[in-house]
C-alpha cells in the first residue's frame, strides 16, 4: 500500500492524516439511479416539504397504490426526457397530466400557471426537479 499521507492535513496530535487505503468502494450509482429509486426519493422529499410548509402530507411511498407509483415514475421520466425544460413547462406538464387524469372530484389549487403559485408551491416543484437531477448527476 502506498503512503497516502497528505501534507498539510494533520490531526490534533500533529500527525499526518492518511486518506484512502483498502479496496476501492464499489460504484453503486446504478442502484440509486433507477427510475423507482429516484421516484421514491423525490416523493419522500415532496412529503417532507409538505410537512415543513404545514400541508397535510400525502401518504408514504410504501402506502401508495401501484397506479400512483406509476404516475410518479412517469413524472420523473418526463423530466428526464425534457432536461432543458423550464420550471414553468414542467408545471404545465404536471397540470396537463392532472387534467387528462380526471380523477379529481374538486379543483386543485395548483392548477394555475407556475408564476401564480405561492412561493411554497414553486419551491415544491423546484425541489422535485433538483432532487431528480442531483441523483442523475
Amino acid at each position: 500500500m502506498t503512503d497516502q499521507t497528505q501534507p498539510g492535513w494533520i490531526n490534533n496530535k500533529g500527525d499526518g492524516v492518511q486518506f484512502g487505503g483498502g479496496d476501492p468502494r464499489p460504484d453503486d450509482r446504478q442502484q440509486f439511479q433507477s427510475l423507482d429509486a429516484i421516484s421514491e426519493l423525490g416523493w419522500q422529499s415532496h412529503i417532507a416539504w409538505e410537512r415543513i410548509i404545514g400541508e397535510q402530507p400525502k401518504p408514504d411511498w410504501s402506502a401508495l397504490s401501484p397506479g400512483q407509483k406509476v404516475a410518479i415514475v412517469d413524472s420523473v421520466r418526463w423530466l428526464i426526457e425534457h432536461p432543458t425544460s423550464s420550471i414553468a413547462t414542467q408545471h404545465d406538464a404536471w397540470r396537463a397530466r392532472m387534467y387528462a387524469d380526471g380523477t379529481r372530484s374538486e379543483p386543485h389549487p395548483n392548477m394555475v400557471p407556475f408564476d401564480e403559485l405561492p412561493f411554497s408551491q414553486q419551491m415544491k416543484a423546484r425541489l422535485w426537479r433538483h432532487i431528480i437531477f442531483a441523483v442523475l448527476g
